[in-house]
């Protein structure tokens, strides 16, 4: 009663003021859609912006936080959303949501829609191990593959163990990044000068950059923002005349004339989603420690 009492008084103090009344029926999570359409998509890329709403959907609009209205939150809601996400997901897929609920509460407290910026007052658990940390005794991250890793790779793009696996030696190789081999063209490779050149990445948007509409593929500049140039070592050349040859095989249509296109979808680009899956599923096969 008495809390009731003192909604009603502060919602009175507002209205005195002129200043924006709480709407009772709104929910966190649709303010969190607003924040994102409003504040945070002006300011990030197309690919971005669908990673964040994908990330949202999966690891947000689905907890309980979400449907609470602004009246119900406050800082023990936050250290309960905090803790049982870092419980669920792993710590790089907790980030973007518990950074976006940070700076949603400090938005709202600024529009006086919060009385106090409860999320930054959340005091979390201690935060659960990621993926690398499998075991309770690993106490360093694994950074990169080892010795015996590599000959694992190499040894299943000798023995064709999967079709990924030309492509993932070549990116220990070269250090490419898996999107910039996906959009990678026969046109990008030359032989007389023994160089591949980097112009372009592989990434996925919404249509018209609109959550409501499907995804397409795009062709975006590399990350650093501009072409580079990769001299091909011996095993370098020797795996990208073994991959053209692969396509020429086994790709009946290739209009795009990539280096690494679908064999079963005529030749369109690969999407980094299933050159990920590809690639976990190749780790487990050969007994790489991923």
């Amino acid at each position: 009663k008495n809390c009731k009492q003192a909604l009603m008084a502060w919602e009175k103090m507002f209205e005195a003021q002129s200043i924006q009344k709480v709407d009772k029926t709104k929910t966190f999570g649709a303010y969190m859609e607003e924040f994102i359409e409003n504040e945070v998509k002006p300011g990030i890329t197309a690919s971005s912006y669908k990673s964040y709403i994908y990330t949202m959907n999966a690891n947000f609009y689905n907890y309980k936080i979400s449907k609470l209205q602004l009246s119900m939150i406050n800082t023990v809601e936050f250290e309960i959303y905090f803790d049982t996400l870092i419980h669920d997901k792993s710590q790089k897929t907790a980030s973007v949501p518990i950074q976006l609920c940070k700076r949603l509460s400090h938005h709202l407290y600024g529009k006086s829609l919060l009385a106090e910026d409860y999320a930054s007052f959340a005091k979390t658990k201690k935060e659960r191990k990621d993926e690398f940390f499998r075991k309770e005794e690993s106490t360093n991250r694994k950074e990169i593959f080892t010795n015996e890793d590599i000959v694992k790779f190499y040894d299943s793009y000798k023995n064709n163990v999967s079709e990924y696996s030309a492509a993932i030696v070549l990116i220990l190789e070269t250090m490419m990044r898996g999107q910039e081999l996906l959009a990678l063209t026969i046109d990008d490779i030359n032989f007389e000068e023994n160089i591949i050149t980097i112009r372009s990445a592989v990434s996925e948007r919404f249509i018209d950059n609109d959550k409501e509409k499907g995804l397409e593929k795009y062709i975006k500049i590399p990350k650093n923002g501009k072409e580079r140039i990769i001299y091909m070592t011996p095993l370098a050349k020797e795996i990208v005349e073994y991959m053209m040859k692969q396509t020429r095989m086994k790709c009946r249509e290739n209009p795009m004339n990539l280096l690494f296109p679908s064999y079963l979808r005529n030749g369109k680009m690969r999407t980094m989603d299933a050159f990920e899956i590809q690639f976990k599923q190749l780790c487990d096969k050969i007994g790489v420690d991923r």
